[in-house]
């Protein structure tokens, strides 16, 4: 507990600083902080594990705060009782579009699992929110949940979840104890197939 309170502390003063550095700079910091995302999924390839991730794996859920879409937000720990998967992506990732598509696609096969649920959670800039609503609209997201607090990669459930790189995937179970956590969505696909049956 104390070691996420001081990941959520860390990530709080961060954002307070960056808000307070003139838009060139931070525009500067927006690309390269998503490029540099970009190009360390490139190159640990596509479904590789860091120690990071696997250490999540077993582990109860962390305290942290979903802020949706629409500036609402909620405990994560709202969700324990109901089996979760979250897809971290950006709308300037290659990788993530091809992501958040087969994410949207789970979500729709599993739609009658009304138990499950799946969250989108850009981790894209206050500014790209136009650019975040456009996708949805064109690739027709519609069967996910919105996660969008415009503070990139210290968004406080990526940080929670030890985010590294995107596109990632965490799984949380209905006892809200983390079942997975790793790159692209093979894993998560086989996971639910195991364990959620969809009703015919």
């Amino acid at each position: 507990m104390e070691h996420y309170s001081g990941i959520l502390l860390i990530a709080r003063i961060a954002n307070a600083c960056y808000r307070a550095m003139p838009w060139r700079v931070k525009n500067v910091l927006r690309i390269a902080s998503l490029g540099m995302l970009c190009i360390a999924y490139t190159f640990s390839g596509c479904f590789s594990n860091s120690e990071r991730f696997q250490a999540l794996v077993g582990r109860p859920l962390p305290d942290a705060r979903l802020i949706m879409l629409d500036g609402s937000h909620h405990a994560l720990r709202s969700q324990i009782g109901r089996p979760t998967a979250f897809l971290f992506w950006s709308t300037s990732c290659s990788f993530s579009r091809g992501a958040i598509k087969r994410f949207n696609e789970l979500a729709e096969t599993y739609k009658e699992r009304t138990d499950l649920r799946f969250f989108a959670v850009s981790v894209d800039a206050e500014s790209a929110i136009g650019d975040l609503e456009s996708r949805i609209r064109e690739q027709d997201l519609q069967a996910v949940e919105h996660v969008f607090s415009g503070n990139e990669g210290q968004d406080e459930v990526y940080l929670a979840f030890n985010g590294e790189r995107i596109p990632y995937v965490v799984f949380v179970d209905e006892r809200g104890i983390i079942r997975l956590a790793q790159m692209g969505l093979n894993g998560l696909e086989q996971l639910l197939a195991e364990r959620y049956s969809v009703p015919h």
